[in-house]
């Protein structure tokens, strides 16, 4: 089981302009049940990315309590395997695409007479059974972040963190790659954080949005998206609920 767990978290950063240090969240309380897919959105600079890094344990500093499987996060998680996917794709470049896969396994003490049959599924699945032998140089945008999922899902995560990963790539490709993502999810059961300030892409992808106010952020609303999975893009249904997801994020963040 991979349910996390958050409850009251804070997080304070020391400033020379606060005698008290910059609060960056407050008081943030939610759940994610295990292989549930929750995106959380909300405005830039609300403390999104920060609720990733301490979950993943780059933060250790913070207060209030999280659990992930059951069990307190204390700079660790134990025996749950969390992956982490960043905004930029962070390939090694001095590494083939296969490589990138078998560093992040050996990293993860993956054992090594699984490597290459998870390198081979987890390329195939994202669409580069054909360059695994490719720098990352050598591919576009869209193909370097394929790589970096590619490398998240290899090490079979219990939980998958991900901090607007298709924020820099062109609305086409990444329709595409938003359609892959939920595809391995349906096809591998993991339970995915999903960071965005794309209304539009929160509600094609989640089961639920947590949507946050602006500093210090706060999760003051989860809205259900109750919407049948395979999702279409140009479902109306789809258009309406992210509507009224967008008119009431922008009057909270007083936009309107």
């Amino acid at each position: 089981m991979a349910r996390i767990e958050i409850a009251q978290l804070e997080k304070i950063y020391p400033s020379e302009a606060h005698s008290t240090g910059l609060r960056a969240l407050d008081r943030v309380t939610f759940d994610v049940a295990d292989q549930e897919f929750v995106c959380i959105l909300g405005p830039s600079g609300c403390g999104k990315s920060t609720i990733l890094n301490i979950l993943s344990g780059l933060d250790t500093q913070y207060g209030g309590e999280i659990r992930i499987g059951g069990r307190p996060l204390n700079g660790g998680v134990h025996d749950v395997r969390i992956a982490y996917v960043f905004q930029e794709p962070r390939l090694l470049p001095w590494l083939t695409v296969a490589d990138n896969l078998r560093f992040a396994l050996e990293c993860e003490g993956v054992p090594r007479a699984s490597w290459d049959e998870q390198i081979t599924r987890y390329l195939g699945l994202v669409g580069l059974a054909g360059f695994a032998r490719a720098y990352p140089h050598q591919l576009s945008g869209g193909m370097q972040q394929r790589a970096s999922i590619a490398r998240s899902f290899a090490v079979e995560p219990d939980v998958l963190l991900m901090d607007e990963p298709f924020s820099g790539l062109d609305e086409i490709t990444a329709r595409r790659l938003r359609k892959e993502l939920l595809s391995i999810w349906r096809l591998t059961h993991k339970t995915i954080l999903f960071v965005t300030h794309n209304c539009f892409e929160a509600t094609f992808l989640a089961d639920r949005i947590l949507l946050m106010s602006s500093r210090p952020g706060r999760v003051y609303e989860e809205v259900p998206i109750d919407l049948p999975r395979p999702r279409d893009y140009d479902d109306p249904n789809l258009f309406a609920v992210n509507a009224g997801i967008v008119r009431n994020f922008l009057k909270t963040i007083g936009e309107e």
